[in-house]
């Protein structure tokens, strides 16, 4: 059966970035579609409405009903059935609440891992992002993958800790305090360099003046 119970053929691979990548990070946008290209990743890239996850998370069930609506429709339209994103957020929205099969775009790099380009000399601090845990997807991914293209992350980082950014609302609506975890968890990195695989941690390590990074950025250099 397809996904919104009609037969049809295997369908097609949508790239989705999510809402927040669009509007402040092209560069990571880029990143990531070169990465799954050089993988041999086949997929679309197509124009959807938000997938509805601030209006679910902030119990707008109505309003993120006729979302989701809207976006199914689209997706059934173009013969979407599988979804890669960059966005654990969206990740989590598409999972659990479209029921259409849906990977973070690290699992993809993991299933492919044998198609890294490996490099050496580099090192960076990684910040796993607290939604890829809902997700299932441990720090040890963003690791191994990190590694297998040559990155050298040292023993003693402290993957796992809040940016501040909650997803951009606890950020929004407690600028001070989000700003002051913000700081904590730069102090608890000992490299220049901060990736993680979450855009709104990006963002929120950006406005602190770090220089932060996708996990697709590393692997495409």
């Amino acid at each position: 059966m397809g996904l919104f119970g009609k037969r049809r053929p295997r369908g097609v691979t949508l790239y989705f970035p999510g809402c927040l990548a669009e509007a402040k990070l092209p560069h990571v946008i880029e990143a990531q579609k070169s990465v799954l290209r050089d993988m041999g990743v086949e997929f679309v890239t197509l124009r959807l409405e938000c997938c509805g996850y601030p209006a679910w998370y902030a119990g707008y069930e109505e309003e993120f009903q006729q979302a989701m609506a809207r976006n199914k429709r689209r997706l059934e339209e173009n013969g979407v059935e599988r979804i890669i994103t960059g966005c654990p957020h969206c990740a989590l929205t598409f999972r659990q609440r479209y029921g259409i099969e849906t990977e973070h775009i690290l699992e993809a790099f993991e299933e492919r891992l044998e198609k890294i380009r490996q490099k050496e000399g580099r090192s960076t601090s990684y910040h796993h992002p607290c939604f890829l845990d809902k997700l299932g997807i441990g720090e040890k991914t963003a690791i191994r993958i990190l590694r297998r293209a040559g990155v050298h992350v040292p023993a003693g980082n402290k993957a796992a800790g809040c940016c501040g950014s909650v997803g951009d609302d606890f950020a929004r609506n407690n600028p001070e305090e989000a700003r002051l975890i913000c700081q904590r968890r730069c102090g608890e990195f000992s490299e220049k360099t901060i990736v993680t695989a979450c855009p709104y941690c990006i963002v929120m390590f950006q406005q602190q003046r770090k220089e932060a990074k996708d996990v697709s950025e590393l692997l495409g250099e």
